[in-house]
């Protein structure tokens, strides 16, 4: 399904992403971590977002920081091999 999308910048980063995840995006680019792809999700799917290793080390880091849980990543992460989309990791919400 197409999502409505906005168009985002940050410093030199641009990019037309879902309006229903482009705050959190512009948050990511703001805090200095890159991403690759994103969906704002479905109705009865989650929204995720792709990042680069690198990157997501430093997201999950902030967040495991944030939340107090030592097994955040345990409990949102999994792995991304999907057709037509980068290698990497994705993050669920």
């Amino acid at each position: 399904m197409d999502h409505p999308q906005v168009r985002i910048t940050y410093g030199e980063q641009t990019a037309e992403v879902d309006e229903g995840i482009a705050d959190l995006v512009l948050a990511c680019w703001r805090a200095g971590i890159n991403t690759v792809v994103s969906c704002q999700g479905e109705p009865t799917d989650w929204p995720w977002i792709g990042f680069l290793p690198e990157e997501l080390r430093d997201f999950v880091e902030r967040l495991t920081a944030l939340s107090g849980d030592d097994d955040f990543m345990t409990h949102h992460m999994f792995g991304c091999l999907w057709p037509k989309r980068p290698r990497g990791l994705v993050m669920s919400f």
